[in-house]
């Protein structure tokens, strides 16, 4: 079953693109009720439909690979949350040309140029939420260098082009900046 706001939406997809449902409509995790409904489709498409555009722009967005399937090993609409923006592209400060896709709880990138050309990484919570304070991608950290790392003692690390992102299992975040010199005076002291 189809409902009527995604069905809109899906009528300009068109099932030759997304290709047929896979499910009923759904009512998307952690919205307003009767605010937003998503549902998958058999050529490894998502949609979703807000009932009123959002603040960052748009009413409808599509999740297609490569983003679909990032979003679906990631946890899909149980982890990352519904889309909130079309795939969007932008460059980094550290000259990174990118690809990304926003949802509700974090953000698919598909780096395109650069030193981490052809890298797909996704960024979520808690890290999400710290990087996205930091300015995300156009702020000094730029784009994510790979999967988040265990540091051991349930302690982890995403990091970035011009930083990383200390975090704890369903805890607190921490940026943490890299070190761009070292400087040695000379004293009286040995090393």
């Amino acid at each position: 079953q189809v409902l009527a706001l995604l069905y809109a939406y899906y009528t300009t997809v068109t099932p030759a693109t997304a290709g047929y449902p896979t499910m009923d409509t759904g009512t998307c995790p952690g919205t307003a009720a009767g605010s937003c409904f998503w549902q998958l489709f058999d050529r490894s498409y998502a949609l979703f439909s807000y009932a009123t555009a959002l603040t960052s722009g748009g009413q409808n967005f599509a999740v297609r690979d490569p983003y679909y399937t990032r979003w679906q090993s990631a946890g899909g609409i149980n982890v990352l949350g519904p889309a909130t923006s079309a795939e969007t592209a932008g460059t980094s400060p550290a000259g990174s040309a990118y690809t990304l896709q926003s949802f509700q709880n974090g953000l698919i990138f598909s780096i395109t140029s650069g030193n981490l050309r052809g890298r797909e990484v996704v960024v979520l919570p808690p890290v999400a939420a710290t990087y996205l304070l930091n300015g995300g991608p156009a702020g000094f950290l730029g784009v994510p260098a790979g999967a988040p790392v265990q540091l051991g003692e349930g302690r982890f690390r995403q990091s970035f082009e011009g930083g990383a992102i200390d975090y704890t299992a369903g805890g607190t975040a921490t940026v943490r900046l890299p070190v761009y010199s070292v400087g040695l005076n000379p004293g009286p002291a040995t090393l």
